[in-house]
């Protein structure tokens, strides 16, 4: 008899609970929207809950909890820090509460952390000990892969690819607060902000586009934007090459820095597929070390929507295995 896994991913406007097998197999998923008004508590209340009817659905023991969640999170102390979407996370022991309810391990990190070890064990970097993970979707975020771990920092906060700066001067606010990183140029609702203003400043320049918005410019959205690239209109496309001369320059830094087999970019702008990579491999190799030049290996994320309940699913066996050899 197999051994599974209760994967979650919480996320700022939707949580999802998975019953997985222990290869990576999702057996049973449930899907919710997130009640920010609820807060940390009406979480935990629903996590018991589904949680609960997942593995007494289960014909295999349930041996684990693996947890991606949707900010910082302390991984040495196994605490959620905050949460920007929804109140009352601040220092919780989210993965000691799970495991004292549901009498199992679990384990606890970020939702990027989580996605770069799905890509290595289940999806596009399978056989690699070394990667970089970007997730471009709302925001950036990022994780990496060290010898085939992790690698949290000294803190926790290792990762945070989308707050580089890749713009000095007349770069805009990001939410952090600082000015000039790559979220605030190259996330999906940077490139949606900054195409609605360009449309509405030359709107001559963007009649196509603002044509499949409708004519109302707040209907612009990223995937507009690379859709309308992809049929080859020359206003979009402009606005897919700025993107890409930024984000390159945010790809090839973590190239140069940490040499990865490969370099896996998931999240929903990442679905553009050629649209993207084409352009962006072109600006990558602009600005790696001539030694990394022609062996770039930047592919789009295998596990797209599932990246974050899969990769804790590897969390969780990870967490089995080392407390076997202890």
């Amino acid at each position: 008899m197999g051994k599974n896994i209760l994967s979650i991913d919480i996320g700022g406007t939707k949580f999802s609970l998975a019953l997985c097998a222990a290869d990576g197999v999702i057996l049973d998923r449930r899907s919710y929207p997130t009640n920010t008004a609820g807060g940390a508590r009406w979480m935990v209340e629903e996590i018991y809950r589904i949680g609960s009817e997942l593995i007494a659905g289960s014909s295999s023991p349930v041996v684990a909890c693996g947890i991606g969640f949707g900010g910082p999170v302390d991984f040495y102390r196994q605490i959620i820090n905050r949460s920007i979407h929804v109140h009352g996370w601040s220092e919780l022991p989210l993965a000691r509460l799970i495991s004292e309810r549901f009498q199992i391990p679990a384990i606890l990190d970020n939702d990027a952390n989580a996605a770069a070890l799905g890509e290595v064990r289940f999806g596009a970097a399978r056989g690699c000990s070394n990667i970089v993970y970007l997730t471009v979707s709302t925001g950036i975020g990022g994780g990496i892969i060290i010898g085939g771990d992790i690698y949290h920092g000294s803190r926790s906060y290792a990762g945070e690819c989308g707050h580089i700066t890749v713009l000095t001067d007349g770069a805009p606010q990001c939410s952090c607060g600082k000015r000039g990183c790559l979220e605030a140029l190259c996330s999906g609702a940077s490139i949606g902000a900054r195409a609605r203003a360009a449309a509405q400043a030359s709107p001559e320049s963007a009649a196509r586009l603002l044509a499949m918005a409708g004519n109302r410019p707040e209907n612009i959205t990223a995937k507009l934007v690379f859709d309308m690239a992809g049929e080859g209109d020359e206003f979009a496309s402009g606005l897919v090459k700025q993107v890409c001369s930024y984000l390159g320059l945010g790809v090839a830094t973590f190239i140069n820095l940490f040499d990865p087999e490969m370099v896996v970019i998931g999240g929903g702008v990442s679905k553009a597929g050629a649209t993207l990579f084409e352009p962006l491999k072109q600006e990558i190799e602009k600005h790696v070390m001539p030694i990394h030049s022609g062996q770039l290996k930047c592919v789009k994320a295998a596990l797209e929507d599932d990246s974050v309940l899969l990769g804790a699913v590897a969390l969780a066996n990870r967490l089995i295995e080392r407390q076997r050899q202890t």
